[in-house]
């Protein structure tokens, strides 16, 4: 997104004052979605301070959607959901539920159209209407939608006139006193128009393989926190999250002598999602769980709360004494 479109959206929010109570809006938005037979959208997702990402979304009643992100392609023809992982050239497939497109949907910034297949999505604690702000050379209706009592996820939806579809959004997400922002940008939206039936036929890149959801989940460590959450709630299974940095002895130490052993991944397969924190990359994650000392391992429920922690390696016999009651 241009940095001018950037600061037009901060500076009309910036000017908001006062704003009304307004549920109306968000509903307008919830019903857009839930009307549409088809949705087609080409968008622009950038963290602030962050490089921009593309992301594309087809979808279409009642269970068929196609979704490309710089990490992954999901594709549902009706029958099964397919995922394919870009960096491991790996896909597995799985039953079309209810369940699993709205965890398709679930992610950010996915979870701005989650509202097509689910009408409680955009459910939220709150809306203020912000009025009609000219950003980017159009005229958007501004809402904002708090979601929970405590705010940790505020979005702002700038939405068109006509359709009522959204056509920008600021995503605010708060944890452990960590605030992450994300600018939505979506250039090129179609409402209920046709889409090329060849959308929802999933057709394996070349030199990719199938595996199945426990294997892809149990056989490699993540690196992305959402990816993990959202395999979580797909299996079924806790989150190990080892953080650690390059420069930590001890960390190459329980890799060593705990997470590179058959042991340990053979627990981790039957129960884990496996997922490895470098705080000196990712230190938006670091400061959101409070890192202070590595290696920290720790043990989150799908939604990414701690079950338990652990700072330090004391042996195979402390790390296990850790592990194994928090299963």
């Amino acid at each position: 997104m241009p940095k001018t479109l950037g600061f037009l959206l901060f500076a009309g929010l910036a000017a908001i004052a006062a704003p009304a109570f307004a549920p109306s809006g968000l509903g307008d938005f919830s019903k857009a979605l839930q009307d549409a037979k088809t949705l087609k959208a080409d968008y622009t997702v950038q963290a602030i301070g962050g490089a921009r990402d593309k992301y594309t979304v087809e979808l279409q009643k009642p269970n068929m959607l196609h979704i490309e992100t710089p990490t992954q392609i999901l594709v549902s023809d009706g029958k099964d959901l397919t995922t394919y992982d870009k960096a491991d050239g790996v896909f597995y497939k799985q039953p079309v539920t209810a369940a699993a497109l709205g965890s398709a949907l679930n992610p950010e910034p996915l979870n701005i159209w989650a509202g097509f297949f689910n009408s409680q999505a955009l459910k939220a604690v709150a809306t203020k209407s912000l009025g009609s702000k000219s950003l980017g050379g159009q005229s958007l209706e501004g809402v904002e939608a708090t979601f929970d009592k405590e705010a940790n996820r505020v979005v702002t939806y700038y939405l068109h006139p006509t359709d009522k579809v959204a056509r920008m959004a600021q995503i605010d997400l708060k944890k452990s006193g960590a605030k992450t922002t994300l600018i939505i940008n979506a250039k090129d939206v179609q409402v209920g128009g046709p889409l090329s039936p060849t959308a929802f036929a999933f057709k394996a890149p070349e030199g990719s393989r199938e595996t199945t959801l426990d294997e892809m989940a149990s056989s490699r460590w993540l690196t992305d926190i959402e990816e993990a959450k959202s395999l979580a709630k797909k299996t079924g299974k806790k989150i190990f999250m080892d953080c650690m940095a390059s420069w930590c002895v001890p960390c190459k130490i329980l890799d060593a002598e705990v997470l590179d052993t058959e042991r340990f991944k053979s627990i981790a397969k039957q129960k884990l999602i496996l997922l490895r924190i470098d705080v000196d990359v990712q230190k938006d994650v670091a400061s959101a769980y409070k890192i202070e000392a590595m290696p920290t391992q720790m043990v989150l429920d799908a939604n990414g709360g701690i079950i338990a922690s652990t700072v330090g390696y004391g042996g195979p016999d402390a790390f296990y004494s850790f592990l194994m009651p928090n299963l």
